[in-house]
């Protein structure tokens, strides 16, 4: 069913992926918003250009949408380039004892957008580090955390990102202005 007001959200990292809307009808349904998808092109490239490493763990919670799809693209982006090790977990619990078995496998722990490993990440970084082993991760405030490099975007300027399409939709309702062309975006 169409909306009759318009719908903005911020911060969904997969927006169609988390079924939060439908790809192909988001627009006639007047929802739009600011999505903090992480730029695994670009952490990749930092990877290449600054760690080298030849195993990747990818330290994930296996129920969340977001983490599924980034560890989906970064297969498709590095092209077998590096050995993915998957480290799935089901629940914050299980975070230490994954890591725990990942320091003798990978070069680098790669971490997503995942509020489930958030929730544990300083005691996989104390652990990870205690062995040498870089954290890169898509949020750039997990560095207080302990994670050695991050690459992503602030939630501050995806929420400005987010007020920008309000003021928009605003404006056009007292202006009787089109909103067909207000897509999904990510801050630049």
């Amino acid at each position: 069913t169409k909306a009759s007001q318009p719908i903005v959200f911020s911060a969904v990292s997969q927006p169609f992926g988390a079924k939060v809307i439908k790809k192909d009808d988001y627009l006639e349904n007047h929802i739009t918003g600011a999505t903090d998808h992480p730029p695994i092109d670009k952490t990749v490239e930092l990877i290449d250009e600054v760690f080298k490493p030849k195993k990747i763990g990818f330290l994930y919670c296996n129920s969340e949408p977001n983490s599924i799809e980034s560890l989906r693209e970064l297969k498709r982006i590095t092209h077998g380039k590096y050995e993915i090790i998957e480290a799935p977990v089901t629940n914050s619990g299980m975070v230490k004892s994954v890591v725990d078995r990942l320091v003798d496998q990978v070069d680098l722990v790669y971490v997503p957008l995942d509020s489930t490993i958030l929730s544990s990440l300083e005691l996989a970084t104390r652990v990870l580090s205690r062995h040498n082993i870089p954290v890169v991760a898509n949020d750039p405030d997990t560095l207080a955390k302990g994670v050695t490099a991050a690459v992503g975007f602030n939630e501050y300027e995806v929420g400005k990102e987010a007020g920008r399409k309000v003021v928009r939709i605003l404006s056009a309702k007292n202006n009787n202005d089109s909103l067909a062309d207000l897509k999904i975006t990510s801050p630049s």
